[in-house]
């Protein structure tokens, strides 16, 4: 099973996405100094909007991905070589 949420009308908005698919191990991916582009790019993405940014998962239990964005967000400006395109 899958699904997302994102309510409206609080500040700040939480996002939820979960899948009950393979799963990772997060040590595996995003600690060994190496990040899977996709988790950095995650987090780059969630840096500039100041929004704290969680991923849970395991090998075999799927993964869910929660951000909480701010609604007074101000992204910043995006180099033209961020983490995502090095």
């Amino acid at each position: 099973m899958s699904g997302s949420s994102l309510p409206t009308g609080r500040n700040p908005i939480h996002l939820s996405i979960r899948d009950d698919g393979r799963g990772f191990d997060p040590d595996a991916i995003l600690g060994d100094g190496t990040p899977h582009l996709a988790c950095r790019s995650l987090r780059v993405r969630s840096k500039r909007l100041n929004a704290p940014l969680k991923i849970s998962s395991r090998p075999g239990q799927g993964t869910i991905i929660e951000l909480t964005v701010p609604l007074t967000a101000t992204p910043t400006a995006i180099p033209k070589t961020d983490e995502c395109h090095q």
